[in-house]
């Protein structure tokens, strides 16, 4: 019995003496620092302690993955997996805190060390943070679902993926934008999608005043049933918006079922407006051209811009006139109608600091009533006055002795206003440059200036500008002459105070009609007038009569040598003549020259 205690007790003392001794050697083998309370020791025993926790609470972790994520559908899984995985970094710092407690080693100093740095990264990092926990309320709300359509800064994408910090999206340019998850918490995000696939959508339309509402509506809709990607329920509709500077506003309005292409749904409908419009009964006058509203306006406001930059004007050297008043009278011949015009304009040089260079802005005017009694097929209430309000701005610098450029740009604003307003079809654009030899200089003896220069205007209907040459030559103290476009004389000096001269002369007039003009062909057609012309050529004599040497009165009376007026549509061809034959020309003013 005794020989038994003997054995059991060296049994017991191998085992907690040798074996276990041994091993909790072993596991105390390490780095050992301090002393006291402040005693830190890293052993191996505490690796493993560390290891063996990880393993065990990434088994937990595992299963309580799989038990939340088994009923789960494969983008619920995905997005609850994106969550998990900042739940499991959380859980193993814990661990590995508590790891580090239980074994004895003091955390209070990591703790406090770590305080000022988690406060750092904090700050550098919290559009991060507030990525991170932007994606967790992002996935757990269900806000935001793979497959939305969403407009981020005018950017309109669809979502391809969710995770945890950001969320990527293709564009329709087929583009993929990456889009920092607390944008969606923090900004205003549109989604398309997120109650239903079916978005509405507007084209908005702008039609000439005077059409018939009724049938734009009609045909609207029909552009929009037609179209494919449109969907019949619920139906389209159209709504008069407003009344515009320029036009009367329509919103077509429409279905479809996938907003991400929405744009080329839109431009297709565009597209199917304008033949539907050409092809329609109404489109030779109501319809004559239908424009996304904005753009006439758009038009107007870059003109009166062109205007501000440009100043008011009437430029250059092409006349030394600085300020003209004018009445023009033309009976028709053989005819009840005539025509008066009145003209008023200013141009005022302003030199500039260089010597020599001038900015010459100015301002006209032109009103041109037209009498018409004789009877014609048409209306031609509208067709009784037409104004003309013209800016423009020049520029001219010395070039040499004699030589001299020159330079001008304008805007004009021709039309009946019989819609009370300007419209964008109202509007001309004139531009041109010019070279000026000048020798008129009183010290010179036989005096001369020739013009040579391009001049474009809108009003021509020609993509090209027009050639000018003008040349003036005094070849006697009391004769001179003057070569070119639009005007050729023979002047004549008589003493200090008058002057007459032969001449060959060219005027005209252009204008818009606000409102298209029907007009019946031969065949009994309609035809459309757009705008309405003068052209007139014709030879006379002229008396001026010089109040000081600047300040003239003179009076013209010509007979004509060609005389149109004609209605022409918008391609420039003509409709009707008004008047082609020649009558008298008469014309009387007051100017100011240099």
């Amino acid at each position: 019995m005794i020989q038994e205690e003997n054995v059991t007790d060296t049994l017991e003392e191998v085992v907690t003496q040798d074996i276990w001794g041994s091993i909790k050697e072993f596991l105390n083998w390490g780095f050992h620092f301090g002393e006291g309370e402040n005693r830190i020791d890293l052993t191996i025993g505490l690796l493993l302690l560390l290891v063996m926790t990880f393993i065990i609470a990434g088994f937990l972790l595992k299963m309580i993955r799989k038990l939340f994520t088994r009923r789960m559908d494969v983008i619920d899984t995905q997005k609850f997996i994106s969550v998990f995985k900042f739940i499991k970094y959380v859980v193993y710092i814990i661990v590995v805190f508590s790891v580090l407690s239980v074994a004895g080693v003091n955390i209070t100093p990591f703790l406090a060390a770590s305080a000022a740095l988690l406060v750092g990264l904090g700050l550098a990092l919290q559009e991060l943070f507030q990525d991170i926990i932007a994606g967790i309320f992002i996935i757990t709300d269900k806000s935001l679902l793979v497959g939305d359509i969403i407009k981020v800064e005018d950017t309109v994408g669809r979502v391809i993926d969710i995770k945890l910090r950001t969320t990527r999206a293709i564009t329709r340019d087929d583009k993929v934008i990456i889009i920092p998850n607390h944008k969606f918490i923090s900004d205003t995000i549109l989604n398309y999608t997120q109650n239903h696939n079916t978005t509405r959508e507007s084209v908005v339309v702008g039609v000439k005043y005077g059409s018939d509402t009724r049938l734009v509506e009609k045909l609207l809709i029909e552009c929009a049933m037609e179209q494919k990607g449109v969907l019949k329920k619920p139906n389209p509709f159209v709504l008069f918006s407003d009344f515009g500077d320029s036009a009367l506003i329509f919103t077509l309005n429409f279905y479809i079922g996938d907003s991400f292409i929405d744009p080329s749904i839109k431009s297709d409908i565009r597209f199917r407006i304008v033949p539907t419009t050409r092809c329609a009964p109404i489109s030779n006058r109501t319809l004559k051209s239908i424009n996304y509203y904005g753009i006439g306006k758009l038009s107007i406001i870059y003109s009166v811009l062109l205007c501000l930059i440009c100043g008011f004007a009437s430029a250059l050297a092409q006349t030394t006139d600085i300020a003209r008043i004018e009445y023009t009278f033309l009976p028709q011949h053989n005819s009840n109608n005539s025509i008066n015009r009145f003209r008023a304009f200013v141009n005022y040089p302003i030199p500039m600091k260089w010597e020599g260079s001038y900015l010459v802005p100015g301002i006209e005017y032109r009103n041109v009533d037209l009498d018409i009694e004789d009877p014609v097929p048409f209306e031609t209430e509208n067709l009784r006055k037409f104004q003309t309000f013209r800016m423009s701005m020049g520029y001219t610098f010395k070039a040499g002795q004699l030589w001299r450029l020159g330079f001008k740009a304008g805007v004009e604003i021709v039309s009946n206003f019989e819609q009370r307003t300007a419209r964008a079809s109202d509007l001309r654009f004139t531009g041109g440059a010019f070279i000026i030899r000048d020798r008129s200089a009183d010290s010179i003896e036989k005096k001369d200036r020739l013009i040579v220069g391009l001049q474009y205007s809108t009003n021509a209907g020609r993509p090209f500008p027009l050639p000018i040459v003008n040349y003036y030559r005094k070849f006697h103290p009391n004769w001179s002459y003057t070569v070119g476009v639009p005007k050729m004389n023979l002047k004549h000096f008589i003493g200090k105070k008058s002057a007459v001269q032969s001449f060959i002369s060219v005027d005209g007039f252009f204008s818009n009609i606000q409102n298209d003009l029907p007009i019946p062909d031969s065949e009994g057609n309609l035809a459309v007038a757009d705008n309405i012309s003068m052209t007139t050529i014709m030879g006379g004599l002229g008396y001026e009569y010089f109040f000081t040497d600047h300040i003239l009165f003179y009076f013209y009376g010509a007979y004509t040598g060609y005389n149109e007026i004609r209605l022409r549509d918008t391609n420039r061809n003509s409709l009707y003549k008004l008047n082609e034959e020649n009558t008298f020309y008469l014309r009387s003013g007051i100017k100011l020259k240099i």
